[in-house]
């Protein structure tokens, strides 16, 4: 028992001396539900908030760059967001959002290009992911294979999980063009 808490207590001082060096500083308040953020490689940050925003700050000025309609009941709304790996040559921002289709709550992932901090060229690469009031999942990174990997949730129907033909509870994998 000793040997094992020894090793903690080495990490928890570790940890301490670590957090000292860290500089905290506010770029941004005020904000609501703020959801993911991405560091572009020009050193904008670009985040999303679920109610529907999309922003970027860019030399110590936030600038709201879209509003879409996103349903932004309980855990829906505006979620993930990426950058392409080559964003510095083809300037590909990807979103995951929650809407409403005829009082259904579906999820999508659409492409746009950002050019002077505007969205241009909206392609939609993946639709009608299965949504609801909660569980809608809405992360997107990039592999190391440059393919999207995106997390979609169950929907509250845990058995959509189980079916191979729903796009609900699971992790999804396609290439940047959407095939």
């Amino acid at each position: 028992m000793i040997v094992l808490f020894l090793p903690i207590i080495c990490l928890f001082f570790h940890a301490d001396a670590a957090l000292a060096e860290v500089k905290v500083e506010t770029v941004a308040d005020n904000l609501k539900i703020p959801w993911e953020l991405v560091f572009a490689p020009d050193g904008r940050i670009f985040f999303t908030e679920r109610d529907g925003n999309l922003w970027v700050i860019e030399n110590e000025s936030m600038e709201l760059v879209a509003t879409f309609p996103a349903s932004h009941t309980s855990e829906g709304g505006l979620l993930g967001l990426a950058l392409d790996p080559e964003f510095e040559k083809n300037n590909f921002l990807y979103l995951y959002q929650t809407y409403f289709d005829f009082e259904l709550h579906h999820n999508k992932v659409v492409r746009y290009t950002v050019s002077n901090n505007q969205l241009t060229d909206e392609q939609t690469l993946i639709d009608k992911i299965p949504g609801a009031v909660w569980h809608d999942g809405g992360r997107i990174k990039f592999g190391p294979d440059e393919k999207i990997y995106i997390t979609t949730g169950d929907s509250t129907n845990a058995n959509l999980s189980q079916k191979i033909d729903s796009l609900a509870g699971k992790i999804l994998r396609i290439n940047a063009d959407g095939t």
